[in-house]
């Protein structure tokens, strides 16, 4: 957990800005440790709730947000950027009637940054420790498809430069003349740009877009099948939290079997949400499941069998489930 929170908490360092220099208090730089960082992340979450459907105030609360915060852990000194605030604060103003729907954004957001700085506060400094947290990471089924180099992929590179080291050794026991040796390397290098252009034909064939899958629950693939099964899983044990991540993660997979999505488990859901942008059935679907996904799993709001049955719901419109199937868990 030590390295997602530095992940968390580092994602809004930006680099450096220009503004006005009539905005003195924004142009400030806040020296903060943890726990004043941590209450005045509560505090701006706060009064951007209650004000936001006030441009005034929110132009107020704009004006008081330094430059950036100075966070002193004791162990390190991090320059956290303001500037993603400042923006959401403007657009905030500018567009009263998506008021709730930003505002609950910011409010996940500061949430998080939150719960980052909460998790640095008693992170133990152990470098040990932070290794077997890394591992138990990418442990996790998010990262089951990353991965080093296989046993046999090291062998063909080993037998490669084997080759090589032999051909060069012939080479310098010929003594071919300059022509005669001319000849015979460029002969060597068209035979190896043939054997590339096949290569990558070969490979683009592979990499092509996939047929679409039918739909119905044979479409459903063995990656998909485990997060549906898990989900299912989950509800039925009345863990609703985990049954809408689950549920989120079966429709990314079905999506990247079918090629409507790359495969990217660092892609964020926002970004996952605009690669469909040629597929509006397709996004739609994400997007309602992707809004739950974040409160309950980012946000830290309370799961509830509504919020189940709204993930079960899209399940069933990606034809991820029969719509017959009679539900797994009740309210």
């Amino acid at each position: 957990m030590l390295l997602c929170a530095f992940a968390c908490l580092l994602s809004t360092v930006a680099g450096a800005r220009v503004r006005s220099e009539s905005s003195a208090s924004s142009d400030s730089v806040s020296q903060l440790d943890l726990r004043t960082y941590e209450a005045q992340l509560d505090s701006y979450a706060s009064e951007i709730s209650k004000a936001r459907n006030q441009p005034a105030e929110l132009a107020r609360i704009r004006e008081s947000i330094p430059a950036e915060w100075t966070v002193h852990t004791g162990q390190s000194e991090l320059h956290v950027s303001t500037d993603w605030l400042t923006t959401a604060l403007a657009e905030l103003a500018d567009r009263p009637k998506e008021a709730d729907v930003r505002a609950q954004e910011i409010d996940m957001r500061l949430a998080a940054m939150r719960e980052a700085a909460a998790e640095l506060d008693h992170a133990s400094p152990n470098p040990r420790n932070a290794r077997s947290q890394l591992n138990a990471i990418f442990q996790s089924k998010e990262f089951s498809d990353l991965h080093g180099p296989t046993a046999l992929q090291l062998l063909e590179e080993r037998i490669s430069r084997w080759l090589a080291a032999r051909l060069l050794s012939l080479l310098s026991r010929l003594h071919l003349g300059a022509k005669a040796g001319n000849v015979f390397g460029w002969s060597v290098i068209a035979i190896a740009f043939l054997a590339l252009c096949w290569w990558l034909w070969k490979r683009l064939a592979v990499l092509g877009p996939a047929p679409e899958p039918a739909a119905g629950p044979s479409a459903v693939t063995a990656a998909s099948r485990r997060w549906l099964d898990d989900s299912l899983a989950a509800a039925e044990r009345g863990d609703y939290r985990e049954a809408v991540h689950c549920a989120y993660w079966a429709v990314v997979a079905r999506l990247e079997d079918s090629g409507r999505l790359s495969r990217d488990r660092a892609r964020t859901p926002r970004e996952a949400l605009r690669q469909l942008a040629s597929h509006p059935q397709d996004r739609e679907v994400l997007g309602k499941l992707t809004r739950s996904f974040e409160l309950v799993w980012y946000g830290y709001r309370p799961a509830s069998a509504a919020d189940w049955a709204g993930a079960r719901t899209q399940l069933e419109n990606m034809g991820c489930l029969k719509r017959s199937t009679a539900a797994t868990a009740t309210s």
